[in-house]
Formats: structure tokens, sequence, C-alpha cells
């Protein structure tokens, strides 16, 4: 009984410190989705202006338009990702990190 628990308690830490940099790395994407999201929204400005005065064509134009799309995409992606880790790990160490407090176990 004693060896079941030691084996679930260390699962349970590796589980907690795998989490830790799952959500660190999932920071760091959100990131920089956030600054392809506005690589691709300024380049899509550049272009539509471009379009407006004549200097390129419609194709080009919806090139770059679906490259912003897929940008917002991939940071709210991203987003998504980031939260799911967070709460993750929020679960896994029974931690509320934003009241710096232990969570009561409703199981």
């Amino acid at each position: 009984m004693t060896t079941t628990n030691k084996i679930r308690r260390d699962a349970l830490a590796e589980d907690a410190r795998f989490s830790a940099l799952q959500l660190q790395q999932a920071q760091r994407t959100v990131v920089l989705a956030a600054k392809a999201d506005t690589v691709a929204g300024k380049q899509f400005e550049v272009a539509r202006n471009r379009y407006v005065i004549g200097k390129i064509a419609n194709d080009a134009l919806y090139l770059a338009q679906g490259e912003k799309n897929d940008a917002v995409l991939a940071y709210v992606q991203a987003l998504r990702n980031y939260w799911m880790s967070y709460y993750y790990l929020r679960r896994v160490t029974l931690y509320d990190f934003a009241e710096k407090k232990e969570l009561v176990d409703d199981r």
C-alpha cells in the first residue's frame, strides 16, 4: 500500500513538472503567434493599399488575406492551448495561482 502511494505521488509530481514546462512553452507560443498576427496584419494592409493603387493583382491580395486569417486562427489556437495548459496545471497541483491558495479536491 505504501509503495503504491509513493508511486502515485511520484507520478503526480512528474505530471505537475511536465505541465509546468508545457505551460511555459504555451506562453512562448502565444507571444510568437501574437507577433506573427501583427506582421500578417501589416502585410495585408500593405497589400490592400498596393491593390487600391493598382500595383498588385487581386490574387496577391487574396493570398495576403489568407495569411492574415491563418495568423489570427493560429493566435486563437495558441491562446486556447495556453489556457488549457494553465487549467490543467492548476488541476494537477490543486493550486490557484491567481489567488495564491490551495484548491479543495472535490472528488
